[in-house]
């Protein structure tokens, strides 16, 4: 029979959690703004490269609707980061660690991708318009 896990291991483990899924989520939000600049970037050329085909604006319709995403899912991660920072902050505080990985980084990150994405959207949606 096992023994239930002391307070302060549960605590480290709680700790190591919190930092590795830090990590991923950053890790992540550089892959898929990465991708989404890409996606965009490829299809937007293609669009400028061939504005004289009536339907090819049609084309801006897919990353119009990425940008649109990437935004609202960037700002929806940026509020719901407060959470992790504040267990984070909680457990650094009864480990009597010193400091915390700051993850305000991360919150940087989303919303300059949400402004990005919406400032994007609203310049496909003004050529899709036209």
């Amino acid at each position: 029979m096992t023994e239930p896990l002391e307070r302060s291991e549960l605590l480290w483990r709680q700790y190591e959690l919190e930092v590795d899924l830090y990590k991923h989520h950053f890790d992540q939000a550089v892959r898929i703004n990465t991708l989404y600049s890409i996606i965009t970037g490829a299809i937007l050329s293609f669009y400028l490269s061939q504005r004289s085909v009536p339907t090819a604006k049609w084309a801006l319709a897919l990353p119009l609707l990425l940008s649109v995403g990437l935004a609202g899912a960037s700002f929806y991660g940026a509020c719901l980061l407060g959470n992790s920072r504040k267990d984070l902050i909680g457990i650094t505080k009864a480990l009597n660690l010193p400091y915390f990985p700051e993850t305000r980084v991360l919150s940087c990150l989303l919303i300059l991708s949400g402004l990005g994405g919406l400032l994007v959207a609203i310049g496909l949606g003004w050529l899709l318009l036209q």
